[in-house]
């Protein structure tokens, strides 16, 4: 805050720890101003950022007001897709090369979830896991699961 022209210069303090050997084991570098009115630069700076605050708080207020949260199962599909099940899934784009086992894992991990919660009924959980995803696959690849049979046959 003062004003010292060409004469005022960076002033850094450097803090060292060492061993009893001298062996630095770290160092803090630390910018230090003087200045010939300390109490009124900390008024100003203490100021400064009360302002920067209640900035902030008010944006966040404004946010927060404006912001609607919706919960997951009130959410509805962006327009022109549609919703497919009660459960969360998600279409995920893969090469037919890795399709075969990324879709035994995702059967896999599907199913262990899922037994997990409810262990007594692990059979017709399974089933009606692999029912759920064949009848999506068959709608979503049928074109893709035909080519895989053609490949499969000749083995």
């Amino acid at each position: 805050s003062d004003v010292g022209g060409i004469n005022r210069r960076p002033l850094k303090v450097i803090f060292t720890l060492e061993e009893g050997l001298g062996r630095v084991v770290g160092r803090k570098v630390v910018d230090v101003r003087i200045c010939s009115c300390p109490k009124r630069d900390k008024q100003q700076e203490e100021a400064r950022l009360e302002v920067q605050e209640g900035q902030a708080r008010r944006i966040a207020e404004r946010f927060a007001s404006s912001t609607v949260v919706v919960p997951n199962n009130q959410m509805m599909p962006p327009p022109g897709k549609k919703l497919l099940e009660k459960e969360p899934i998600i279409m995920v784009p893969v090469h037919a090369d890795d399709f075969k086992k990324l879709n035994e894992f995702a059967e896999a991990a599907w199913v262990m979830r899922e037994v997990t919660k409810d262990p007594r009924n692990a059979d017709s959980i399974k089933d009606s896991i692999k029912e759920t995803r064949r009848r999506l696959l068959h709608k979503h690849n049928s074109q893709l699961l035909k080519t895989l049979e053609k490949n499969k046959k000749p083995s």
